[in-house]
């Protein structure tokens, strides 16, 4: 793959990145409303000021381009915020909810990872040395709020264990 493939689909990781971080932006924050616990609603709230920070941080990184981002989008956050929007509008149990968001949580919570793992390696094999440390402190950043939802997944699960 040449220099300038390798440069092309930082770009687009980095346009399909920003993409996420706005949608999450957005939407998280209706999540957090509509959770029934304090827990959720206040992981939501974390979740989405580091979605807010990140894009921050990405747009700064595109702006330093000379090239243009594509308009690459993130279609795993787009699901799930649908994914959210579907749970939220049907009337079920409370906690019903809650496991939900958190289930839908991992989810792009793992796709964020990938993302940024992904961009990460590639400004490091463009020799984008700075680049690359601050995408992988975003991934740090992320993978503390990844274990946050892995617990509180692992609670709920536990729940419907003694519940059965």
């Amino acid at each position: 793959m040449t220099v300038e493939s390798l440069r092309r689909v930082y770009l687009d990781r980095l346009a399909e990145l920003r993409h996420g971080q706005q949608q999450l932006s957005h939407g998280l924050p209706r999540m957090a409303q509509a959770a029934c616990s304090d827990r959720v609603s206040d992981l939501l709230g974390c979740q989405a000021l580091c979605a807010k920070q990140n894009l921050e941080r990405i747009e700064a990184l595109l702006a330093a381009e000379s090239e243009v981002a594509s308009r690459a989008r993130c279609v795993a956050a787009r699901d799930a915020l649908k994914a959210a929007e579907v749970l939220i509008e049907e009337e079920m149990d409370l906690e019903l909810i809650d496991a939900g968001l958190v289930e839908i949580c991992q989810r792009a919570q793992v796709n964020t990872l990938e993302i940024l793992r992904n961009a990460a390696d590639l400004a490091q094999a463009l020799g984008l040395k700075p680049v690359a440390g601050a995408l992988h402190e975003m991934r740090r950043e992320e993978e503390v709020l990844a274990a946050r939802w892995n617990l509180l997944a692992e609670q709920y699960s536990a729940r419907a264990a003694w519940a059965v």
